[in-house]
C-alpha cells in the first residue's frame, strides 16, 4: 500500500490540507495561459515522496464544452501549487455524459475515414496491378516484335 501524501497550500493567511491517495478522483482548478479558468478532473495513479521532495503522478480528464474532452497524463511536484477539490459521484457523472456522446461520434467518424482510407489504398493498389500488369504486357509485346540480328 503506498503511504499516503499530504500537499499543502497556503493562501491569504488560510492552510488547506487535501490528503490523497491512490484511485483518489479529485476535481483541479486548472489555470491556462491562455483562456478561463476551467475545472479538470484526475485519478491518482501514484504519489512519491523522497523525504523533502513529493510528487503526484494522475490521469486527468478535461472536458470540453463542445464535447468530447481530453484524457492526459500528468504529474505535479510539490513545487507546484495545485488547487484540488473533492470529487463525488454526481460530478464525475456530470463531467462524463455530454463528453461521452461526442468522444463516440467522434470515434465513429475517425472509423469511417479509416474505412475510407482502406478502400482507397485497395483501390489504389488494384489500379498498380492492372498498370504493372499492362507495362509487362506492352514490354512482352516489343520484345516480341523487335528484330532480331
Amino acid at each position: 500500500m503506498t503511504e499516503v501524501k499530504h500537499f499543502i497550500t497556503a493562501k491569504s493567511d488560510v492552510i488547506s490540507i487535501v490528503t490523497l491517495s491512490e484511485g483518489n478522483v479529485y476535481k483541479r482548478l486548472s489555470t491556462p495561459s491562455y483562456g478561463a479558468d476551467k475545472v479538470v478532473f484526475g485519478i491518482v495513479d501514484s504519489l512519491q515522496n523522497n523525504g523533502t521532495e513529493a510528487y503526484i503522478s494522475v490521469l486527468e480528464f478535461d472536458p470540453s464544452e463542445y464535447g468530447g474532452g481530453t484524457l492526459k497524463s500528468t504529474v505535479f511536484s510539490s513545487e507546484k501549487e495545485v488547487n484540488i477539490f473533492p470529487c463525488t459521484v454526481e460530478d464525475w457523472q456530470a463531467a462524463l455524459a455530454s463528453n461521452r456522446n461526442a468522444l463516440a461520434r467522434q470515434a465513429d467518424k475517425k472509423h469511417g475515414e479509416a474505412e475510407e482510407a482502406d478502400a482507397n489504398l485497395a483501390a489504389l493498389i488494384a489500379a498498380a496491378k492492372r498498370a504493372t500488369d499492362k507495362l509487362n504486357m506492352v514490354e512482352a509485346e516489343t520484345m516480341e516484335e523487335a528484330p532480331t540480328e
